[in-house]
């Protein structure tokens, strides 16, 4: 056994340990899901037998290789911007409209004859800094292997890996605002455990009595990395009293508010539109008047990319526009049929584009990630059978 393949397989011990619970005596239990959030997740779930049904072995020294890349291919160039994705089971780099794609895992080299074809690695995450793509490796509940999170430098070297079970769960690791930890859901997403960037269990908190993995969205980070959101919910790290934050949580949209790059302000949906606020609540603005599904902002904090309805026709998400924060003024970028949902994932680093995944007929049709300008022009098709990637923010 090589020292990558035992560093690797040592990472998979030892992160036994019991959670502090946190007192959710200040809480109010969270409603279930409606419609337009199962839509989301029915999406996700949809594709899981496409990209997802994932399996990182104990035995993953041999899928990464001691170079982060496939013997016939020289490792890549990671430019600015540069685009990870997940196809076919591999991570991929490429540039940021998808040329010069070279694969970083090797999915097809694992030995396990009880799982083959059905193992993937996806889900892939940059690092704020950009010195580190983080990706999920989850199994079928048939392979007798841990689940686990992989960080790797941009041409694929393996930095860590560590196991996390969160089945059924489709989420991406998090990362802190400073690039040094991830938070992910564990234990079948009863808890939540944050990571250092050398796979090291730094955190690992409980959630508290009377919630249902059902009932909570995704994992994000407040700006100053010392607490996550839950929900409406800021929980901090450090085991104290979770609080609810002032910002309604509409179940029309399909994620909790957006922290500004610098924390100033925050953008969180309602039934009547986004809004934008302080951290306090306060100074709260409508900037864009239809309910938005999906939202980011833009690196200089200038702009907001969301996706929304057709007007008067509600569950269809399949515009995309971009909203200037200072005056409130939108611009439609890029708009589907109403078989079509977009959602949003970010800006490229200088702002100047906007990248978002379009997915035909709710779950079941054709998959694809997409960029155009802020503008509204240049749409084009990054990759075509995935919508699982993102931009490499710096």
């Amino acid at each position: 056994m090589n020292d990558l393949e035992s560093r690797i397989r040592d990472a998979f011990r030892g992160h036994e340990g019991d959670a502090p619970a946190f007192d959710p005596s200040e809480m109010s239990r969270v409603s279930g899901r409606t419609r337009r959030r199962q839509v989301l997740n029915a999406t996700v779930a949809g594709i899981g037998a496409l990209v997802a049904v994932v399996v990182l072995t104990a035995g993953l020294g041999q899928l990464l290789r001691a170079d982060g890349t496939p013997a016939d291919q020289s490792p890549p160039v990671v430019v600015s911007g540069a685009l990870a994705y997940a196809l076919d089971g591999d991570i991929y780099v490429a540039d940021p409209d998808g040329t010069n794609p070279v694969r970083i895992t090797d999915v097809a080299a694992l030995d396990d004859e009880e799982c083959r074809g059905e193992l993937r690695y996806w889900l892939p995450s940059w690092s704020p800094d950009g010195r580190y793509l983080a990706f999920r490796g989850p199994r079928d509940e048939g392979c007798a292997s841990p689940t686990g999170v992989v960080i790797t430098d941009p041409q694929g070297n393996v930095v860590a890996t560590f196991p996390v079970r969160d089945q059924p769960s489709l989420t991406a690791p998090e990362w802190s605002p400073d690039s040094t930890r991830v938070a992910v859901w564990d234990e079948y997403k009863r808890t939540i455990g944050v990571y250092g960037i050398d796979g090291t269990r730094q955190t690992h908190i409980a959630l508290p009595p009377g919630w249902r993995p059902g009932d909570l969205g995704e994992l994000a980070w407040m700006p100053d990395g010392a607490s996550l959101i839950v929900d409406q919910y800021e929980v901090p790290l450090d085991g104290g009293t979770p609080r609810e934050l002032p910002f309604p949580f509409t179940e029309f949209s399909s994620q909790p508010q957006r922290y500004s790059p610098d924390g100033s302000l925050a953008a969180y949906g309602t039934r009547h539109g986004l809004m934008v606020a302080r951290p306090d609540g306060s100074e709260p603005r409508a900037v864009f008047g239809q309910v938005p599904y999906s939202w980011t902002w833009s690196p200089t904090g200038e702009l907001i990319a969301l996706t929304a309805d057709v007007p008067g026709a509600p569950w269809a998400p399949n515009q995309l526009h971009v909203v200037d924060v200072a005056i409130g003024s939108a611009t439609l970028l890029f708009e589907g049929d109403r078989r079509t949902t977009f959602v949003v994932i970010g800006f490229s680093p200088a702002g100047d584009r906007v990248l978002f995944w379009s997915i035909e007929n709710a779950s079941l049709g054709p998959e694809s990630l997409w960029s155009v300008g802020v503008d509204g022009s240049d749409a084009r098709q990054v990759v075509g059978e995935t919508i699982d990637g993102a931009w490499r923010p710096v």
